[in-house]
């Protein structure tokens, strides 16, 4: 499924690299032929806007939205197993499987950081690729419910809709959530401005020469082997040997 890992690129870190692909992406999802027109619409509109937008302001709200929030975090286990002991292991058998099918990790994110779990999807054959969404399914219809008012709810109903489960299996997922999480969507949005707010607060205001840190660069962007958001550099790369 091709359109597997166009959302891994729009869902993971923004960067210059996505920014200057608008219209190749959008290209590539009108020829995504596991989407119904409605879908890749749905998607192109989200790319439209998503990637007209300010790189620096998308960032900040990037990391504020999934890296300090929780119930919005894209790894999925974190959500499914919690701090239990079965996380650890489950996330030595993920890179096992990553492994074993020949891919070699670029990013120091954790395997179960659910836009690299896409890109590994992408590559197994549609029947597979379901599977495991159809497996993932009430983690990401908890994502979306918490996700439902922001920009990024397109990315997750896609998923659940290319899990290939009906539209009616949905609605019945949707609704074995606890009830009041949809509630809790805009106090997550809240939670998302103040952390923002907090993390342009805290940066350190200099007048020297000496460079402060960015507040909204992330903590792995130091490391000279990741790769963020890069069409042509994914996060995973199949081992060529």
């Amino acid at each position: 499924m091709d359109s597997l890992i166009i959302i891994s690129r729009l869902m993971d870190y923004p960067d210059q690299t996505l920014w200057q692909s608008a219209e190749e992406i959008c290209q590539l999802l009108a020829q995504c032929n596991e989407l119904t027109v409605a879908q890749q619409q749905q998607l192109i509109d989200f790319t439209q806007q998503y990637l007209a937008a300010d790189l620096l302001d998308k960032q900040a709200q990037y990391v504020a939205r999934f890296d300090y929030n929780q119930q919005t975090s894209l790894h999925l286990f974190a959500h499914a197993l919690g701090d239990s002991r079965d996380r650890g292991q489950a996330m030595v058998d993920l890179m096992t499987e990553y492994q074993q099918a020949g891919y070699n990790t670029l990013s120091n994110e954790l395997p179960d950081y659910l836009p690299m779990l896409l890109e590994y999807l992408s590559s197994l054959s549609p029947s597979e690729a379901s599977a495991w969404l159809v497996k993932i399914n009430p983690i990401l219809c908890q994502l979306y419910l918490h996700l439902a008012h922001t920009e990024f709810a397109p990315l997750f109903y896609s998923l659940i809709q290319l899990s290939g489960i009906s539209e009616a299996e949905i609605e019945t997922a949707m609704n074995s959530l606890n009830p009041a999480q949809q509630a809790e969507t805009e106090v997550d949005i809240l939670l998302q401005r103040e952390s923002m707010d907090r993390l342009w607060r805290d940066e350190e205001v200099r007048f020297d020469s000496t460079p402060s840190c960015n507040p909204i660069q992330r903590s792995n962007q130091g490391n000279a082997n990741v790769q963020y958001v890069n069409i042509s550099a994914p996060t995973m790369v199949q081992d060529r040997e």
